[in-house]
């Protein structure tokens, strides 16, 4: 989900990277799923995104309330 929001803002990584406040291998762990943001960082991507890349999914849907 997020590296379709970062090609669909024809934005390069290391930019998204830059105003995320995080390193460019960091970013590509998130994208590969093997990183978990923090709660702060979910809503930067979320703000980044406009809502492309909703909070939400970060959290394992195998988790209940």
């Amino acid at each position: 989900m997020l590296t379709e929001a970062i090609k669909s803002m024809g934005l390069k990584r290391a930019v998204v990277a830059e105003n995320l406040g995080i390193g460019r291998a960091y970013l590509s762990g998130l994208e590969r799923g093997k990183k978990k943001p923090s709660l702060e960082l979910a809503v930067k991507i979320a703000r980044l995104t406009g809502g492309a890349v909703p909070v939400e999914s970060w959290v394992d849907p195998e988790v209940s309330a």
